[in-house]
């Protein structure tokens, strides 16, 4: 694979940790070659949750955690994610991999992956490129966004200031940007659903953490 998917997670909601895990169990295989990474602050995540690997940077702000990890990271494209996005399906780990092969070509700086209303406006006012892509211009609501994208990661340390939230990135960012994104919106890509919002249980999003909705694999497990 020639990017590397990192999971951002923060100490002060770990506790949600325990639901990522289920689901990520449940649903995903992480391929051979594809270098995993939990993001986090003072808490690494269990060794048991290998082949994902732990990374911490100490406490800092949002911002400026991705900083410093990304001045250590090798890799070249990010698949991000966070840690409350719950996966809700098998992502297309190979078809993530084609559209980094498409960036490289195409020197495209950021694909969003994810369906909104301000996504779905830009498809339907853009027809597809041959490579199924609808251009999302720089103009529009949250280019920079945490949602799941594939970043150019150069690009994605040039969107970040240090010493901001993870809210403040998306509108800073947003207005500091002039470089034009993609949106790749199949929902089979990457299957996920927002479990929680400003550190509390997201409304709409309760019945992933009840018991009896849980994965069947999990639902015998007792919450952490």
């Amino acid at each position: 694979m020639n990017y590397q998917w990192l999971i951002h997670g923060g100490d002060r909601t770990r506790w949600v940790w325990h639901y990522w895990r289920i689901y990520f169990e449940a649903y995903c295989t992480i391929p051979a070659g594809l270098e995993t990474v939990f993001l986090t602050e003072q808490s690494p995540i269990p060794k048991e949750w290998a082949p994902i690997r732990a990374a911490t940077t100490g406490k800092m702000a949002f911002t400026s955690q991705l900083l410093k990890y990304f001045d250590r990271c090798r890799a070249k494209y990010i698949l991000y994610s966070m840690d409350d996005f719950f996966l809700l399906g098998q992502p297309d780990f190979e078809k993530i991999n084609a559209l980094v092969d498409i960036m490289k070509y195409k020197g495209i700086k950021l694909i969003k992956l994810f369906g909104n209303k301000h996504t779905t406006a830009a498809m339907r006012e853009s027809k597809p490129d041959s490579d199924g892509l609808h251009i999302y211009e720089f103009w529009r609501p949250y280019i920079i966004s945490c949602q799941p994208s594939i970043w150019e990661k150069e690009f994605l340390m040039s969107s970040l200031l240090a010493n901001k939230t993870g809210a403040q990135f998306e509108i800073h960012g947003s207005l500091r940007c002039k470089q034009n994104a993609m949106c790749y919106t199949d929902p089979n890509i990457f299957p996920y659903k927002e479990g929680i919002r400003g550190g509390k249980i997201r409304a709409g999003s309760e019945h992933l953490f009840e018991k009896s909705t849980l994965p069947k694999k999990a639902q015998n497990d007792k919450a952490d």
